[in-house]
C-alpha cells in the first residue's frame, strides 16, 4: 500500500519541485549566467531531490513493515479455522482458564495478556536452539527461538523430549536448525509462560 500511495501522493509533488528548480535555475535571460553553470544547479538539485525521495521512500518501507508485521497476528481477530500457513486455529481460551486445574484463576477473561491458542497441522521455522537444564533452567528442555518469518510462531518450548535427546545433543548445546513442528500452542500470560510444540523432525542443524 505504500508503494501506491508514494506513487501517488509524493512522486508528483517531487515532479512539481523539479519542475520549479528548473524554472528557478533557468538563468538564460540572466546577464552573466553561463550553460555550465545552470546545468550544475540543476543536476545538484535534482541529486538533492532524489536523495531526499530515497530517504522517505525508506522510512516508509520501514515504518510499514515494522507495524504490518505487528498487526498479521492478533489474538482480538483469531477464530477457529482461522488459517496461518500451514496452520489451522483449532481452538482459542483464557490460558487460566485452560489451566485453571494447576492453580491459575478462574473466570478471568480472555485478553492480549491472557489467552492460549491451539493450532493444527506441521509446518517447517529455523532458527536458534538451547538444551537447558531441566534443574536449572527456565524454561527447561528444548528451547526453539525462531527467525520471526513463520508467524504466528515465535518461540517454544519442544515437548516431545524422548526425540530431542537424540536430535539436539546434551545440555549446553546449541545452534540453529531447521526443524518441522506440529501441535503448535501459543500462549500469553503475565508469569514465565512459554509456548510449546512437538518435534516431528530435524530438517538440517549447525
Amino acid at each position: 500500500m505504500f508503494i501506491a500511495i508514494f506513487s501517488v501522493i509524493v512522486l508528483p509533488v517531487f515532479a512539481r519541485i523539479a519542475q520549479l528548480v528548473e524554472h528557478s535555475t533557468d538563468t538564460r535571460k540572466v546577464l552573466g549566467s553561463t550553460p555550465s553553470a545552470r546545468t550544475m544547479n540543476k543536476k545538484n538539485y535534482l541529486l538533492l531531490i532524489s536523495f531526499v525521495a530515497v530517504l522517505i521512500l525508506a522510512s516508509v518501507s520501514i515504518f510499514y513493515t515494522r507495524n504490518s508485521n505487528s498487526e498479521i497476528f492478533n489474538f482480538e481477530k483469531v477464530v477457529v479455522g482461522q488459517q496461518y500457513g500451514d496452520l489451522v486455529v483449532e481452538s482459542i481460551q483464557p490460558f487460566s482458564e485452560k489451566y485453571k486445574d494447576q492453580g491459575f484463576p478462574k473466570g478471568v477473561e480472555l485478553s492480549r495478556d491472557n489467552y492460549s491458542i491451539e493450532f493444527q497441522g506441521e509446518t517447517i521455522v529455523v532458527g536458534e536452539y538451547s538444551v537447558n537444564d531441566p534443574e536449572q533452567a527456565e524454561p527447561n528442555g528444548v528451547y526453539f527461538k525462531t527467525d520471526g518469518k513463520n508467524i504466528p510462531i515465535e518461540s517454544f518450548l519442544i515437548l516431545n523430549n524422548d526425540l530431542t535427546k537424540n536430535e539436539f545433543g546434551p545440555i549446553g548445546s546449541k545452534g540453529t536448525a531447521t526443524i518441522m513442528i506440529t501441535d503448535y500452542i501459543k500462549n500469553s500470560y503475565p508469569s514465565e509462560i512459554t509456548s510449546t510444540a512437538r518435534l516431528v523432525k530435524v530438517i538440517s542443524k549447525n
